[in-house]
């Protein structure tokens, strides 16, 4: 049936009964595979594009878009039955599109179908597709629908008597205008979801179609009866997102926006505001992400994970976090902390998050944060762990120095002779095998001079605190070749030793950490973009800066180039110099015969 299809582009009557008559089609499904499905899928879009649905008027299909969409995401969804991530003993089929498969295939279909098929589906995220698809939301007009939510409670009862009948036509179009998006969000949420490896591809193509992100945000901001994105905050939807039918939406927005974030430099976010008003959208986006997350987090099961949507809200919690940090764009009165005072009782309502939340008696918990903490609480744990800024500073570095402490008296005392001209060789060899655990217990050090002789003294702190500074100071010196040094004076790990000396670098962290705890003040400083790679934050533009200038530059300079890229002569290659030889890096698979154009330079 679908090859017959396939032969006839004018959109055959038989095309419009499937299409049109949900319960036939869903016989038909449960017949089939999810591999046959996907060809379907795939033979279905390239009849839509031969007849180039994205420019046709609905007046003359028999069928409309949204049919089209709808009848796209059953199939989807019915493939989604046979796919999976990972390998298990349900799926062990290694699948050329879906990875890891539980259906059966046909060892016959030759890669090339599969390589036809990727083609047929990329019209549904190629950019007049895309613009099809969020039309409605590009030409949304956010004030007027805003300013109607907002004055709708300010209004006098005899002027919402004689609006009644308009507002409740508003209601109606933005009911049908959410329901709309909600099924665009999902196809594409699905796709990226299904096809992993085009994932990259579809949420560029999506997220730098021009106005996409910001309007999807607006849009979000007029859902519901008091709009400002309170619909996402009710109770019902923080204890279980997924049954929220308009969830999707933020959650493309989310995956939308964490890599809009990643490519906005400081000029375009705070004083060009191309993308993002911060008055209109950056602070209200700021305090809605902190309130979720930690809604999300504290509502989520105590030996589980949170919901699927908690990851890409929390990326770009984190990418508003790092960015306010390092300049601010939020409002004086706005506060990240939620946690204000963690030696008080909680607040009533994260009381009674963590009181429902609790594995265990919440009476024997304690009622302050730190308590809870100490008593192993594991929400409160997770907060501490995945939410770290909503919680002071000077706190989670108490929490930091008491962790551990239980482990010193379970362990002998270590002793060990170091080479006063020789520490980091001798210090690794009699520490690096230690355990994480046994590095916390006391370690005594006895030096020995340059003659050979043991220094007369016993260790009381001062020589282990005189060999950690000095361990430290050795490794972090670049002549040692394990540390490179920014313009600045900063310092990450040299990225020719690392892949050859991970255990001890490995080491190396650990004695900075029981440094730490030690309170033993180290004179150096990490470069930011390490920092931020380390502890899982965004790493933007501008920690380009100061690690190499010119290259921060000329990407700009790539970014904004008003003329025709092509002429720059630009490949996805960089050249490195390793060892004193130049190589060839491919940024990605089949780079070096890409060239950058003006479609694909934001890549």
């Amino acid at each position: 049936t679908c090859l017959e299809m396939f032969k006839t582009y004018n959109i055959p009557s038989r095309v419009t009964y499937i299409m049109c008559t949900p319960n036939r089609a869903v016989k038909i499904l449960q017949m089939i595979t999810g591999n046959d499905t996907i060809f379907l899928a795939g033979n279905l879009v390239e009849l839509m594009s031969r007849i180039d649905i994205v420019s046709l008027p609905s007046n003359k299909l028999k069928i409309t878009f949204n049919n089209f969409i709808e009848s796209i995401i059953s199939l989807l969804q019915h493939c989604q039955n046979f796919v999976s991530t990972k390998q298990s003993n349900t799926h062990y089929q290694y699948h050329p599109i879906f990875t890891w498969y539980s259906g059966t295939t046909d060892p016959n279909i030759s890669t090339s179908h599969f390589n036809r098929l990727i083609s047929q589906l990329e019209y549904l995220w190629q950019k007049p597709f895309l613009l099809r698809s969020f039309n409605h939301i590009l030409n949304f007009k956010f004030d007027s629908q805003l300013n109607n939510n907002l004055d709708s409670s300010n209004k006098s009862s005899q002027k919402k008597t004689l609006d009644d009948k308009k507002s409740s036509l508003a209601s109606s179009q933005m009911t049908l205008l959410a329901v709309d998006t909600q099924d665009v969000c999902r196809l594409y949420l699905m796709l990226s979801k299904l096809l992993n490896m085009q994932k990259h591809d579809i949420m560029m193509n999506l997220t730098f179609i021009p106005r996409l992100v910001p309007a999807l945000w607006q849009f979000m901001m007029c859902l519901g009866p008091k709009g400002r994105m309170k619909i996402f905050l009710s109770e019902t939807v923080i204890k279980n997102p997924e049954r929220e039918p308009l969830i999707g939406i933020l959650e493309l927005f989310c995956e939308s926006c964490g890599i809009l974030l990643l490519t906005i430099d400081d000029d375009e976010l705070y004083e060009m505001q191309t993308s993002f008003s911060i008055e209109r959208d950056l602070r209200p986006m700021a305090t809605f992400f902190n309130k979720f997350c930690f809604a999300l987090l504290s509502n989520s099961p105590p030996d589980g994970n949170p919901p699927a949507i908690f990851e890409s809200a929390r990326r770009v919690l984190l990418q508003l976090h790092s960015r306010d940090t390092r300049r601010i764009f939020t409002s004086p009165d706005h506060t990240w902390l939620l946690i204000k005072d963690p030696k008080k009782s909680l607040p009533l309502s994260l009381a009674n998050f963590l009181k429902k939340s609790s594995i265990v008696n919440s009476n024997n918990l304690g009622t302050s944060f730190l308590e809870r903490i100490r008593n192993n609480d594991p929400i409160s744990v997770k907060i501490l762990n995945l939410l770290p800024h909503t919680i002071p500073f000077e706190t989670r570095l108490d929490i930091f120095r008491e962790s551990g402490d239980s482990f010193i008296s379970d362990w002998s005392d270590i002793v060990i002779k170091v080479r006063r001209d020789h520490v980091l060789d001798d210090g690794y060899k009699q520490l690096g095998r230690l355990t994480a655990t046994q590095i916390k217990g006391q370690i005594r050090v006895m030096f020995v001079n340059e003659t050979g002789v043991d220094e007369i003294g016993v260790d009381q702190g001062g020589p282990f605190k005189e060999f950690i500074t000095q361990l430290i100071a050795e490794a972090f010196d670049p002549k040692c070749g394990l540390f490179a040094v920014t313009p600045d004076g900063s310092l990450y790990p040299n990225p020719h030793s690392a892949a050859s000396k991970l255990p001890l670098y490995t080491f190396l962290g650990r004695m900075i950490a029981r440094a730490m705890k030690e309170k033993i003040l180290l004179d150096s400083q990490f470069a930011e973009f390490f920092l931020s790679k380390i502890s899982g934050r965004a790493v933007f533009l501008e920690d380009l800066i100061g690690w190499n200038n010119e290259l921060w530059k000329n990407l700009i300079f790539l970014k904004r180039y008003e003329g025709n890229v092509e002429d720059l002569g630009l490949y996805f290659v960089v050249d490195e110099e390793i060892n004193g030889q130049i190589r060839s890096k491919e940024l990605r698979a089949g780079g070096s015969h890409m060239a950058v154009t003006n479609y694909n330079r934001i890549q």
